[in-house]
């Protein structure tokens, strides 16, 4: 049985089609949407910023912008391509820096509790048989102490959900079951969205009912791709 992610379950939900060519027929594209490249040099920085904390190493804000403009320069390729024609690559440059901005005065000094995933490959298991498993990267996980934790995840995207959406999202949820695989103290489990563009935060809870259902629903999913 394929190990799958919710990326790639999203990519059949949208179009079966070109699920087909990227993940049956393998047709490879050395193309990137720039919003996509724009997103994993946040990505990068988030990670630096929190790796470093690790070891005691608060970055000065302007450093790590410098760190972004060179991450930017250096990762830049002839294969990113923008859609929206009316944008050149430098209004999505400067968006990402104000991400950056934006998150680092809001959450200095970063004393927000214990980062213990940063990048985190997780496997998560949908059934007793392990028959059925899924994959993800964690962001971020935090320990708040007392036994909660919050997953963090980082979106550039342009558009913000509303609260119901979020409440009905797949990915941090799947990844809640991976956490609480890992962990025997935990009382409770927030799932928390950045959304970077707009500087809002948005933040979700599940109960045992409805991660039961998650599991039921998501393999109801497999199934129907397999």
């Amino acid at each position: 049985m394929t190990i799958y992610s919710h990326s790639r379950l999203q990519a059949f939900q949208n179009c079966p089609f070109q699920y087909k060519l990227r993940y049956i027929d393998r047709v490879s594209s050395e193309r990137e949407g720039i919003e996509a490249f724009m997103g994993s040099q946040v990505h990068s920085v988030m990670e630096k910023l929190y790796r470093d904390l690790r070891l005691s190493k608060l970055n000065k804000l302007e450093n790590l912008i410098q760190y972004y403009r060179d991450s930017w320069d250096k990762s830049w390729h002839d294969g990113i391509f923008i859609v929206k024609k009316s944008y050149k690559p430098e209004h999505y440059r400067d968006t990402g820096e104000r991400c950056i901005r934006s998150y680092y005065e809001r959450e200095f000094p970063f004393e927000d509790g214990a980062t213990l995933w940063l990048e985190e490959n997780v496997l998560i298991p949908l059934d007793s048989a392990g028959k059925y498993r899924m994959r993800g990267v964690v962001d971020r996980l935090v320990d708040k102490g007392g036994g909660l934790y919050e997953i963090h995840d980082y979106k550039t995207s342009g558009s913000i959900p509303s609260q119901d959406q979020a409440d009905s999202d797949r990915q941090l949820a799947l990844y809640q079951l991976a956490v609480m695989k890992s962990f025997s103290d935990i009382r409770d489990i927030k799932l928390v969205w950045h959304y970077l563009v707009f500087d809002k935060d948005i933040v979700s809870e599940r109960s045992e009912k409805e991660l039961k259902e998650l599991k039921r629903s998501t393999i109801a999913l497999i199934e129907v791709v397999e």
